[in-house]
């Protein structure tokens, strides 16, 4: 389970406890475990899925209803330091690195996708717990400082990265739109700039709608349950004449035949 929705939901259920006027040794009694376990759950807000599902009906409580009360709390943005983006944009290889263990990907297949050695993988995990972007847990396990949604700098360091990543994420869905139409859309219309607005808030309400749900799933199912998706949206008004050029006709020089 996604660590920072974990800990959303522990948030919530304190503020339960609170409100019912309850302490850790009442919710241990109900649990039949002790205070101290109790107050470490709650602490390390680390804990597997039955578990917290668990302490939910024992607070009459859904998981359902957690999930409505933390998605009313806004979820908080990732913004890194110049400085940080800078030391990623310097090696890429630790940029992609550090979006592949925000990914939650384990080690084990990180190194096997790119062929990385036990060496690597601590050598890069040194580097970004550097940054203050890892935390190195203490049976190796490499985890992000933070989950929340990453917002690079418009005119940052890792600007000219992102862009590459995006533009390579496209080429992939061009391909792919062969065998899978659904994977790659474009369409252009001419219609006026008040009719295009429209669309656009109709775009940010459908990122608000991904996010959410995503949240919700990541809250509610194993990591290995999940599938990372991407989606891509781009809106300007379209100068064709400036994306390409018609030069001379090719028959033209020809030289004619009688």
């Amino acid at each position: 389970m996604n660590t920072s929705l974990r800990s959303q939901a522990f948030a919530v259920l304190k503020r339960v406890l609170k409100a019912r006027g309850m302490t850790y040794a009442d919710l241990a009694e109900r649990m039949n475990v002790s205070e101290p376990t109790v107050k470490r759950l709650f602490v390390d807000r680390d804990c597997k899925f039955s578990r917290l599902e668990s302490i939910c009906q024992l607070l009459d409580l859904s998981l359902t209803e957690v999930l409505e009360i933390a998605d009313r709390t806004e979820e908080p943005i990732l913004c890194l330091s110049h400085e940080v983006e800078q030391a990623l944009a310097k090696s890429p290889a630790l940029f992609h690195f550090y979006l592949l263990v925000r990914d939650d990907m384990p080690s084990s297949e990180i190194a096997a996708i790119n062929g990385l050695e036990e060496a690597d993988l601590h050598l890069y995990a040194r580097d970004l717990e550097r940054l203050g972007l890892v935390t190195i847990g203490a049976m190796g396990q490499i985890l992000p400082s933070s989950t929340a949604p990453l917002q690079l700098s418009a005119d940052g360091p890792l600007q000219q990265l992102h862009a590459e990543l995006n533009i390579e994420f496209l080429r992939h869905c061009i391909e792919d739109a062969v065998d899978t139409p659904g994977s790659y859309v474009t369409i252009s219309r001419r219609m006026r700039p008040a009719t295009a607005q429209l669309l656009e808030d109709d775009v940010k309400s459908m990122v608000t709608r991904i996010a959410k749900l995503a949240r919700q799933d990541r809250l509610t199912s194993k990591p290995d349950e999940l599938t990372a998706f991407k989606w891509s949206f781009a809106q300007r008004a379209a100068s064709f004449a400036s994306l390409f050029s018609i030069g001379p006709h090719p028959a033209k020089g020809r030289k004619r035949t009688h």
